[in-house]
């Protein structure tokens, strides 16, 4: 017996089988796309149009090619749309990158932040920058031993 499609694609489904929904996940549930690099030191200026004219002034903890871990205001709800501007050392700068805050852990004084939509010349210049940190700090492995002379 074939199932009888209803509009927007879905489907009777056969006599005792019932559709569950699953609740959405946190946003924090989902898991993190790229590696962090811890980055202390980092000031960041994050405004907030829709709660202060004034912008913050926080601390950075961490970056990945898709947001960031910083020292969060307590009135900053996930959610909040934010205006991020940083500088990760003199010749790589940013200015007022679109950002949402994904999560906020008020016991540990921080959240983080997923980058929203920004010109690909700006992405491009992170993720050149986190490379070359990458490949710097990236730990040499050890050559295998060779085989002994006359072995």
């Amino acid at each position: 017996m074939a199932k009888k499609t209803k509009p927007g694609g879905a489907t009777d489904l056969p006599r005792g089988v019932r559709r569950i929904s699953l609740p959405p996940r946190h946003a924090s549930d989902i898991p993190r796309r790229s590696r962090r690099h811890p980055i202390a030191g980092v000031l960041v200026e994050m405004e907030a149009p829709t709660l202060s004219d004034k912008p913050w002034v926080v601390d950075a903890v961490d970056i990945n090619a898709d947001g960031m871990g910083l020292v969060l205001p307590h009135r900053l709800e996930p959610g909040t749309h934010v205006l991020l501007s940083f500088r990760l050392d003199p010749s790589c700068e940013f200015s007022r990158v679109p950002a949402v805050i994904l999560h906020q852990e008020p016991q540990a004084g921080g959240g983080g932040v997923r980058f929203g939509a920004w010109s690909d010349a700006d992405r491009l210049r992170l993720l050149e920058h986190l490379v070359r940190i990458y490949e710097g700090t990236r730990r040499r492995l050890p050559k295998p031993a060779g085989r002994p002379p006359g072995g």
